[in-house]
């Protein structure tokens, strides 16, 4: 199935990015004034004035990363980008959904572009990009969810494309930057996360399903991303288990959800995430790899888990290791801190 949406997006680009630079879009001090006072309408008219269509997927991106750009400004908190990118993610997902292209292509697009709009805003400002990079991709989770809710459209699907998006440009912004790529991955999986848990409670959807998805768009993006920019991916996928770990028992706590469940939903979704992806057959369209050999699938196993152990250790909880047998003499079994 993913090879016949990966022919139609390509089919799709073809169509609408024959005539297009690589990078087209920049925009005024007047567009980023009509984004900013009428949202989806505002945007709809900045596309008429460019010249984009909803199905140039590339060019949309680009398009999210000047608007977030453009409207952060020095004095915009960590807060304000979340809500920046939840807007604009819900708003190009409403686009299209009315024009029927699928609306996790766009999702997981504008979540990556707006992950590289807010970290592009932070040079000038006073304002932490990986505290920028975090808020954003905990913004474009929340937007992607609460849209998908509301048009009651596959949740799990925006969920998962919104994670893969924000996490895989987290990788590429910090691989072109001083940053340290694996504390970048861990606050943008910490973030998305987060936002999944919270934004899954408002709008009254399937938790666990709704943070497996998002664990496993963490996981495919940081697998993908790595390999595409040629990076250790097992400790990309450590990375991202860390932080999905660690904001599942914050989150958890502060909802009086089970964190053993949560966590257990994380594990789940990130080893899931991993097994497609290193199969060829990850879920989400903007990065492709080819099939990895089988014995790699061991090695990013055991550094999922680790890094699941060592986010929830850092929220201050001990996570049970679950193992085939009760008592399995080559893993030791600890139990929850008191």
């Amino acid at each position: 199935m993913r090879f016949y949406y990966l022919i139609l997006t390509l089919f799709l680009l073809t169509l609408n990015l024959i005539a297009q630079p690589a990078y087209a879009i920049k925009l005024s001090s007047d567009h980023i004034a009509l984004i900013q006072s009428e949202g989806a309408k505002g945007i709809q008219t900045v596309f008429g004035e460019l010249g984009i269509q909803i199905q140039d997927l590339q060019l949309v991106e680009d398009f999210t990363s000047d608007a977030v750009s453009g409207l952060i400004t020095g004095s915009t908190n960590a807060e304000a980008i979340a809500e920046i990118s939840s807007e604009i993610t819900a708003a190009l997902a409403e686009i299209a959904l009315s024009e029927n292209i699928e609306a996790s292509f766009v999702i997981e697009y504008v979540s990556a572009g707006a992950v590289r709009g807010a970290a592009k805003a932070t040079q000038g400002n006073n304002i932490d990009v990986i505290k920028a990079i975090k808020a954003a991709a905990s913004g474009t989770s929340s937007g992607a969810i609460q849209f998908a809710a509301d048009a009651k459209i596959d949740v799990a699907k925006a969920a998962s494309a919104a994670c893969s998006g924000s996490l895989a440009e987290a990788i590429k912004v910090s691989s072109e930057t001083d940053l340290n790529t694996i504390q970048v991955e861990e606050a943008s999986a910490s973030g998305s996360i987060s936002s999944a848990i919270e934004t899954a409670i408002k709008a009254n959807v399937d938790i666990a399903q709704t943070v497996e998805a998002s664990a496993s768009g963490l996981s495919e993006a940081a697998i993908e991303a790595s390999v595409d920019i040629d990076l250790e991916f097992s400790s990309s996928a450590r990375a991202a288990a860390a932080g999905a770990a660690a904001a599942a028992v914050r989150s958890a706590t502060k909802t009086d959800l089970d964190i053993a469940e949560m966590l257990k939903t994380v594990n789940s979704g990130i080893n899931q995430g991993a097994f497609s992806t290193l199969s060829g057959k990850g879920s989400n369209i903007r990065i492709f790899i080819a099939p990895t050999k089988d014995s790699n699938l061991f090695e990013v196993q055991q550094a999922i888990n680790s890094g699941i152990f060592e986010g929830a250790k850092r929220a201050r909880y001990i996570h049970i290791i679950e193992t085939p047998y009760e008592d399995d003499p080559t893993v030791r079994q600890v139990s929850p801190a008191a």
